[in-house]
C-alpha cells in the first residue's frame, strides 16, 4: 500500500525524531553526569550571553550580504525584513530539514518583494556561495590547525591532510569562479536543460525561470563574486568559528582557533542533511569526538555543544517573537 505525500511528510518527521532521541540517548550514555554537573558548575556564564547576541549579530550581516544580492535582481527589501525572515527560518528550523526551512524563508521575502521567481534565484545564489565559502575556507583551516598533528604520526604523514585542504581549497574557489563565468555557465545550463527533459513540465518551467535569473549573476562580474564570497568568509566561516571559541571560553576549553572554523563548517554541512532534529544529536556526537583529538574531556565538549545549540534557540526565540507579533498584525488589519 502506498503512502499519501502527507503520511509520507510524518514518517520522515518520525524517523528524524527517531534519530535525534537515539542519538542524544547515545550521547548522554558517553558523558559522566558527574563531570557534566561539575562542568556547568565552573562555566563561565558570562560567554552565553555574548555567544546568544554574537549569534544575532551574524544573522543580522548575513542579512546584509543577502539584501546586496537580491538587490541584483530589482528585489528592495529592508535588513530588518530580511533578518526577521531568517530569525523565523531558525524557529522552523528546530523541527524542519535545512532547506525545507527555507521556505518560510521565502514568503516572507516575497510577501514584501512580490517576485517569488527572483527570491528563489537569490537565495540558491547565497546558498551556494555560503557552502562554497564553508567548505573552501574550512579546508584551509583544516590544512592551517591539522588535527593529524595532535597525534602519533610523523610530520609527513600529517602534512598530507594540510596539502590535500589547500589543494582542495584552490579546486573548489576555481570551480566557484568557472561555473559563474559565461562562457562555461551557459554550457552547464545546456547540459541542465538535457537533464531536465526527464522531468515534469512545470518543474523544468519553474528550472529554466531559475536558470534565467541565474545569468544576471554571471553578467556581474567576478569582483562581485568575489565580494560576495568573502562576505560569506567574514559571516559565515570566521564568524561561526567565533561564536564557536565564545562557547569554548564558557566552558575553559583551550583549543587554536583554526580548529573552531573548520569544526564550525563541518558541523554546518552535515545540517544540510535531514537526518535529526536540528542538528541534535550529530553536533553533539562531532564536537565530542573533535574535541577529543585535543585532549577536551567528552562532558566539557557536550556542555560546549550544548552552549551553541542555545543559540539558535536564542534566534528561534526571536523569531517567535516576530511571527506573533505580524499575526497580531494581521489580526488588526481586519
Amino acid at each position: 500500500m502506498s503512502l499519501t505525500q502527507n503520511q509520507k511528510k510524518w514518517f520522515k518527521l518520525f524517523l528524524r525524531l527517531s534519530v535525534t532521541a537515539a542519538g542524544l540517548i547515545a550521547v548522554f550514555c558517553l558523558v559522566d553526569l558527574r563531570e557534566l554537573k561539575n562542568a556547568v558548575m565552573q562555566a563561565d556564564w558570562r560567554f552565553l550571553v555574548l555567544t546568544w547576541f554574537f549569534n544575532a549579530g551574524l544573522f543580522w550581516c548575513r542579512s546584509y550580504r543577502f539584501q546586496l544580492i537580491i538587490k541584483k535582481l530589482a528585489c528592495f527589501v529592508s535588513v530588518n525584513t530580511l533578518f526577521a525572515a531568517s530569525a523565523m527560518m531558525a524557529l522552523y528550523g528546530m523541527i524542519m530539514p535545512g532547506m525545507l526551512s527555507l521556505a518560510a524563508k521565502w514568503y516572507v521575502i516575497k510577501r514584501a518583494t512580490g517576485k517569488g521567481g527572483e527570491v528563489v534565484s537569490a537565495m540558491v545564489y547565497n546558498q551556494v556561495s555560503i557552502m562554497v565559502a564553508m567548505v573552501a575556507f574550512g579546508l584551509l583551516a583544516l590544512a592551517v590547525n591539522n588535527p593529524l598533528s595532535q597525534l602519533s604520526l610523523t610530520q609527513a604523514q600529517a602534512g598530507w591532510l594540510s596539502f590535500g585542504g589547500i589543494m582542495m581549497f584552490v579546486v573548489i574557489m576555481g570551480m566557484f569562479a568557472i561555473l559563474l563565468s559565461q562562457r562555461v555557465g551557459s554550457r552547464v545550463d545546456w547540459l541542465m536543460q538535457r537533464w531536465m527533459r526527464r522531468l515534469p513540465e512545470w518543474v523544468r518551467a519553474k528550472a529554466d525561470r531559475v536558470m534565467i535569473q541565474m545569468q544576471v549573476f554571471r553578467t556581474l562580474g567576478q569582483g562581485f563574486h568575489l565580494y560576495i564570497l568573502g562576505l560569506g568568509f567574514v559571516t559565515s566561516a570566521l564568524g561561526g568559528g567565533v561564536m564557536f571559541m565564545l562557547a569554548a571560553r564558557a566552558t575553559h576549553i583551550d583549543v587554536p582557533f583554526m580548529a573552531f572554523v573548520w569544526m564550525h563548517a563541518l558541523i554546518y554541512i552535515l545540517g544540510r542533511i535531514p537526518v535529526s532534529i536540528s542538528n541534535c544529536g550529530v553536533r553533539e556526537f562531532v564536537l565530542m569526538g573533535l574535541l577529543g583529538v585535543y585532549g577536551v574531556d567528552r562532558s566539557v565538549a557536550l556542555l560546549m555543544s550544548m552552549i551553541v545549540f542555545s543559540a539558535h534557540i536564542f534566534m528561534a526565540f526571536i523569531g517567535a517573537l516576530y511571527q506573533v507579533s505580524w499575526s497580531l498584525s494581521k489580526k488588526r488589519a481586519l
